[in-house]
């Protein structure tokens, strides 16, 4: 018994001393005071002298030495095993002990602060434990490029079954605060980005889950998402799809908008706001390249508002749904901006949504095909509520567009409507202050049965 006693009486003061021990003999135990000489308690834990054949060091569970190896009994069961401190200061870079922990799939963090230079997750997984864990990029690290890198050189090699929550990242102005690519199967949850230039890129990535996410005060872009080619040398093979964002904020960019996607199929936006963003809330662009001719867009049950140029500009994208969302105009009362901006769009649905306060219009579409616009209010804007220029087999029917007693505009037009094949009936134009409608639909005009009550 006291020949046992005395074996856990065996401490060390850092896991490199206890690496370089050779004094010891197999089947011994020893305390493991701190991971770090000058951070006593942090990663501290019980280990057994063993048989170093066939294993690896880790630095945090098994440390191998010259003549035997010391593996883990007890421990916290989170980061600080493999060297991480919490709250020890800007000047202390949790770089490679992070990346150590993650590299085995144990980078789970104490509520705390953590700096660093920038980090490579080889896995993808990193949470905080018992509340949020913060990570900011440390002063003098080399801005631009990327804080958090995720990523694998190409489809066939890519990271599966990330998992990031309860997570803060502050990168410094010039730099991406997490960017992803050739990566699939992600869980994201309760995770901010605050400031950087974008808060997070993703790039060629598949089959996404976001929810409970802030992206605020980027410079470019609070989340940007684009399609890669796994050929880009032929531009062959577009990878990215099935992104999905719910109750996930895009707000206060300095320069850009709250979200831009590009070419990139299946993103759905459930019950996320945009808000305060430097241009529009969301942006997104399929003009067409090789093999990429559209963009899936669909977002039901948002915010949008008080983004400085408008809320919504599509691009040359198909199969646009926008349902039941909260769509105000630009919060600078004196531009020229359409709430929704809509061109060269086709095969779209605009249903159920209220779009109010353009400072031009409230819904504009200019060379858009194919489209329905149903059920929705488009009223209290500065010119029409809604606006078709060249288009072609749009049908619009259901709506409500007029004046609202609250809004900063009285709207002078309803609808004017300009293209070929387009159906407007069934609409209740509600006291415009100039027009209900001005039809100049030139090839089968459908205008008719609409409710009418002027000022």
């Amino acid at each position: 018994h006291d020949n046992e006693l005395a074996k856990l009486e065996l401490k060390f003061k850092s896991f490199q001393a206890m690496r370089d021990d050779d004094s010891n003999e197999i089947g011994d135990y020893a305390l493991l005071t701190g991971w770090h000489e000058e951070y006593q308690g942090h990663g501290a834990g019980v280990f057994q002298c063993v048989d170093k054949t066939g294993l690896t060091d880790d630095g945090g569970t098994i440390a191998v030495g010259s003549t035997y190896a010391w593996k883990r009994i007890t421990g916290p069961g989170d980061a600080t095993e493999f060297g991480v401190v919490p709250n020890a200061g800007s000047a202390f870079d949790n770089k490679q002990y992070i990346e150590s922990a993650e590299s085995v799939k144990k980078c789970i963090l104490p509520a705390a602060e953590y700096y660093s230079t920038k980090i490579i997750l080889v896995n993808g997984c990193i949470s905080g434990n018992g509340g949020i864990a913060v990570l900011r990029q440390m002063s003098d690290d080399v801005t631009g490029g990327n804080y958090i890198e995720i990523s694998a050189q190409n489809w066939d090699s890519r990271i599966k079954n990330g998992v990031i929550k309860d997570l803060a990242v502050y990168p410094l102005s010039g730099t991406t605060a997490i960017h992803s690519s050739f990566t699939q199967y992600f869980d994201i949850v309760n995770v901010t980005t605050s400031g950087g230039y974008n808060g997070m890129f993703l790039e060629g990535v598949g089959n996404w889950n976001l929810r409970g996410c802030t992206f605020y005060g980027a410079k470019n872009n609070g989340c940007r998402i684009e399609t890669r080619y796994n050929d880009p040398v032929n531009l062959l093979m577009p990878i990215g799809t099935f992104i999905f964002f719910s109750q996930c904020a895009f707000r206060d960019t300095s320069a850009g908008p709250g979200c831009v996607v590009v070419h990139t199929p299946s993103v759905f936006f459930e019950q996320c706001t945009f808000f305060y963003n430097a241009t529009v809330g969301l942006y997104c662009n399929s003009n067409n390249i090789n093999m990429l001719n559209f963009t899936v867009v669909n977002a039901s049950n948002c915010d949008f508002d008080s983004n400085l140029s408008g809320s919504i500009h599509c691009l040359a994208v198909w199969l646009l749904d926008l349902n039941h969302n909260w769509i105000g105009g630009p919060r600078d009362s004196d531009g020229l901006d359409s709430s929704v901006l809509l061109e060269d769009c086709m095969d779209f649905k605009i249903t159920g949504n209220e779009i109010v306060e353009g400072t031009d219009n409230g819904l504009s579409l200019y060379r858009c095909n194919r489209g329905s616009i149903t059920g929705n209010v488009l009223s209290g804007n500065k010119n029409s509520g809604l606006f078709l220029d060249s288009c072609n087999s749009i049908a619009a029917t259901g709506n409500t567009l007029g004046n609202l007693d609250w809004t900063r505009f009285r709207q002078k037009t309803g609808a004017n409507l300009n293209g070929e094949h387009i159906v407007f009936t069934g609409n209740s134009l509600w006291k415009n202050t100039d027009n209900a409608i001005i039809n100049n639909v030139t090839v089968d005009p459908q205008v008719g049965y609409n409710s009418v009550i002027n000022s």
